[in-house]
């Protein structure tokens, strides 16, 4: 860790003088302090991943360009606009505060849901039955993902393509009827375009189950990664963690993962 603090604090260091930067030129366009930059530099600070990524855009470069050294004349790295598939899986992070509750865009909220179990008796089968039904027809549903997800930062530069919402409600209401047409869902999506990064959102407080499951389920070194985030507070809320969190899940489909 300390050999890796070091490494990364002098290449910094290296880009910032390369651009000819201060480090009070560096906070600034940053918004980190002036002191934590030179501790950062000198490898005595730890660093998190959205801090990186804020020096990382103060710099003018990748992501990767950190923690690889550069090649001769080696031209600075931007982002292109990557195709993705964005789903909407659950979490209120950005449901819509009415009259009758939280409300959500999506073939599924909570009211449906609580309406469809009362109508099928309970019936766990049934629901599972009905719930693959209305994901065959999910993609009726499909929104511009750059509209939609406009107050990600910098979205229309780093994505396009669509954005489904499917599931819109509490995603603590998940249980096996709901997730296996899900998972089975998600697995035909990654069959139909297998280069294609499929990206979801989430409740957080599911998002660490629901990723367990999908290493289980969706196991296939030919395919994109899914990957999953989600968000303490909606984006309608002041202060939402959604925005960064989501930045930082778009950031990552830009980067090279192995399936």
């Amino acid at each position: 860790m300390e050999i890796f603090k070091k490494q990364l604090g002098q290449r910094i260091a290296e880009i910032r003088r390369k651009n000819n930067l201060t480090q009070r030129q560096l906070s600034k366009d940053s918004g980190l302090h002036s002191s934590y930059i030179s501790s950062l530099e000198k490898g005595e600070r730890n660093i998190t991943f959205d801090n990186i990524i804020r020096i990382a855009d103060a710099l003018h470069i990748g992501l990767e360009e950190l923690f690889t050294q550069p090649k001769k004349k080696k031209k600075k790295t931007k982002y292109k606009p990557k195709k993705i598939k964005f789903f909407r899986l659950g979490g209120t992070w950005d449901m819509k505060v009415t009259d009758q509750g939280l409300q959500g865009e999506g073939i599924m909220d909570d009211m449906a849901l609580m309406e469809i179990e009362k109508n099928l008796n309970y019936d766990e089968e049934n629901l599972m039955n009905y719930f693959n039904l209305k994901l065959e027809r999910a993609k009726s549903k499909k929104l511009n993902l750059v509209d939609h997800l406009s107050w990600i930062r910098n979205i229309k530069n780093l994505a396009y393509g669509d954005f489904i919402p499917l599931f819109s409600g509490d995603s603590s209401h998940y249980r096996p009827s709901l997730y296996a047409p899900l998972f089975s869902y998600l697995l035909k999506e990654l069959n139909s375009e297998p280069n294609v990064p499929i990206l979801a959102g989430i409740g957080t407080d599911t998002t660490d189950i629901f990723v367990s499951m999908l290493d289980v389920f969706i196991f296939d070194k030919k395919a994109a990664p899914v990957l999953v985030s989600g968000a303490n507070r909606s984006i309608n809320e002041k202060n939402s963690d959604a925005p960064i969190n989501f930045y930082e899940l778009v950031i990552t489909a830009q980067m090279y993962l192995k399936p």
